[in-house]
């Protein structure tokens, strides 16, 4: 069979980002914002289907710093307006509070930071919507109604779609309280604030992760003393869904009393518990940092008041970390520095839940103590070991870094060729390295970047090899055309596959159902083999689809094309759908002694069915759904010769209502077959 207009398969299973802009030369980053106000605290929330919003402060309202956000699709193509959307445009302050950026299970952006639109500092949030919607209203919605200093609000986004949010409430010294509420998808609060707090202390610093059993954990500061160097004590307490606590009482995770340098990091274990690190100086000019644990009873399983990472006699601050989910252990990196703090490298250990140091009492050296400066480090898990990005000065100027990143695998070993890979080779002012986290085989960094002389937000992917630039398509479809030549492919159809080659579950959210070429009274149907969306595909699996031709009209000699569209949460794949038009599908066929005209169509209400006979004779009329099931007759009787009319309001024999699509309209005389599609539109 010849086979003609091949020139329509350049369309074949090609995403539509076609131009990629993660970058694939770090010396040239994908630059987030624009413009002559200063930007600043960029956060990245990685959805791991692989959408990407970036969120960041811009001064521009007369010096006040302001919100905005920009989504990126796992290419790294932005989705919206250049400089993304100003989610608020309130009065700030001229200096900044911390704020939180999640993305929830439905790939939403959920932003939460302080303003003082009220005339306090009040803490608002926002949920905006992929396609950019204010879904939570224009103004967010006010968490905080009080007097007092309420700001650096923290986030967990659930897997239900409701939002977890903590903040502190700065009231008197020795009263300070942390304030917890929970928003359902639509934005209602689930009950009043949940507020810790004790007379005579102050409630700090809270952070927030799930256990995967739809309950969270959160750790604060409890704190007491002179503000400049307060004592404070490191607490945990899980709480169900309805806001009760599940532990008899706040877990002690630290309780050395000395003071505890900047806000805890913590990450959920896997099992339903949680590890947290601080430095401080247990030994006086001895900071170090520690670690420890807590189960999901509330059990703590490592020594009291924390474990050391290291027991070598330099000094260990400013550490991030990470937990195997899998394994249920957890990495660590830091700094490390003499005792004067004149030379400085990057250190790390991994640690059990019993507080073994798995890698040595004195951790492993990843770079060695020098002049040569790193700071601000960020480090996720991956499957079989961690990634650790971090700022890197090849000079001495503390001022000036690159970006780099390097993935170790779980005995501490550097997997990439030459240990590390730069993410930014631009030697500049950097600051506020963050990430995403690890999905869909790379990881998405943003940092503020003063290499423009303005200050702009920059941002670089890497990928699980170590190398830059767009990922590979997520999915594999084949084959690429669905050629219906015979009348085998007519009656049994023509099977295609989707697989999920990465190492990582990817969500299809739509296949295609059905589809009719423009120019021809004909469609295809795909038969399912799956029960409901979104279907989450696991590493390695795949699915089977089959799509048959229904109806055919006589064109002989040529060829019709149609696509057949899959789409995940990250991108959209075609297939190309041809058929020799010369093939009449399950049996019916256009006939000169009966004709067929179908308006409105698209129809609303009703749709009018005009048959012109050239004979009387006897005539069934009924609608089909897109599988060719009967919806409906319409009339059934003796057809006149010439016009006859009849009409559909869209409706089933049972009287209810026909949801909206494609439909066939089947003429059946006695040597007659023929059909009409019309479309329902509700």
């Amino acid at each position: 069979m010849k086979r003609k207009n091949l020139l329509l398969i350049i369309f074949l299973v090609i995403p539509f980002g076609l131009l990629a802009q993660w970058s694939t030369d770090p010396a040239v980053n994908l630059q987030v914002s624009s413009g002559t106000a200063e930007k600043a605290l960029p956060y990245v929330a990685t959805h791991p289907g692989g959408t990407t919003y970036v969120s960041w402060f811009s001064s521009e309202l007369g010096g006040d710093y302001v919100p905005r956000i920009q989504k990126y699709n796992y290419l790294g193509v932005p989705q919206w307006p250049d400089n993304g959307y100003l989610i608020s445009n309130h009065a700030s302050m001229t200096w900044i509070t911390d704020y939180s950026l999640a993305v929830s299970h439905d790939t939403s952006a959920i932003i939460a930071f302080q303003d003082m639109r009220t005339g306090n500092n009040d803490v608002f949030i926002y949920k905006i919507g992929p396609g950019g919607s204010f879904d939570w209203g224009s103004q967010g919605i006010q968490l905080s109604a009080t007097p007092d200093f309420e700001a650096d609000p923290v986030l967990f986004a659930d897997e239900d779609n409701s939002t977890w949010v903590a903040w502190p409430q700065a009231i008197d010294p020795g009263d300070s309280k942390v304030r917890l509420q929970r928003l359902l998808t639509d934005g209602a609060k689930w009950q009043n604030d949940v507020v810790l707090g004790e007379t005579g202390f102050d409630y700090t610093w809270p952070r927030i992760v799930g256990d995967g059993q739809g309950n969270i954990i959160v750790v604060f500061y409890k704190e007491w003393g002179p503000y400049w160097a307060p004592n404070r004590m490191i607490l945990a307490q899980k709480f169900d869904w309805t806001g009760q606590n599940l532990w008899p009482a706040p877990v002690t995770l630290f309780n050395g009393a000395t003071p505890v340098y900047v806000h805890p990091v913590i990450c959920a274990d896997g099992a339903g518990g949680a590890y947290v690190t601080w430095f401080y100086e247990k030994v006086t000019n001895h900071l170090s940092t520690f670690i420890n644990h807590v189960d999901a009873n509330g059990l703590v399983t490592m020594e009291a008041n924390g474990t050391e990472v290291s027991t070598d006699a330099n000094l260990h601050m400013e550490a991030d970390l990470a937990c195997d989910t899998t394994t249920h252990d957890v990495y660590v990196f830091y700094r490390e520095t003499d005792a004067l703090q004149n030379n400085v490298g990057l250190y790390g250990q991994r640690m059990d839940m019993g507080g073994n140091r798995l890698w040595g009492n004195g951790g492993k050296m990843f770079i060695g103590l020098s002049t040569k400066n790193v700071t601000i480090i960020n480090v996720d898990a991956i499957p079989g070991g961690a990634v650790a990005g971090y700022f890197y000065d090849d000079f001495g100027n503390v001022t000036d870094n690159k970006a780099r990143a390097m993935k170790v695998d779980s005995l501490g070993n550097t997997v990439w060729s030459g240990g590390f890979k730069n993410i930014s080779s631009i030697q500049s002012s950097k600051g506020d390295l963050t990430a995403g986290g690890f999905h869909n085989g790379q990881m998405i960094y943003a940092w503020d970047d003063n290499r423009t002389g303005t200050g702009e937000i920059f941002a670089q992917n890497i990928l699980e090899d170590g190398s830059l630039g767009p990922v590979s398509s997520e999915v594999a479809v084949t084959p690429d055309t669905l050629w219906f030549l015979n009348d085998i492919d007519i009656s049994e159809g023509k099977p295609f596959t989707i697989k999920n080659n990465n190492d990582y579950s990817v969500d299809i959210q739509y296949i295609q159902e059905w589809g009719c070429p423009d120019a021809a009274v004909t469609c295809w149907y795909a038969v399912p083999g799956y029960s409901q969306f979104p279907l989450a595909l696991a590493a390695g699996d795949s699915i089977q689809e089959i799509v048959h031709w229904t109806v055919s009209d006589n064109y002989p000699g040529t060829t019709i094309f149609d696509t057949l569209e899959i789409q995940t949460l990250s991108d959209t794949y075609r297939i190309i759908i041809a058929v020799d038009s010369t093939l009449i599908g399950v049996g019916m066929k256009q006939n000169e002694a009966v004709s067929c005209r179908v308006y409105p169509n698209p129809f609303t209400d009703r749709v009018n069915i005009d048959i012109t006979a050239a004979a009387a004779g006897v005539a069934d009329v009924t609608i089909l759904d897109y599988l060719m099931r009967p919806v409906r007759v319409v009339f059934s009787g003796d057809l006149l010769q010439g016009r006859n009319t009849c009409s559909w309001d869209g409706c089933r024999d049972s009287g209810g209502k026909a949801a909206q699509g494609l439909y066939f309209i089947r003429i059946r005389t006695g040597n007659t077959d023929l059909v009409k599609k019309v479309l329902l539109a509700r």
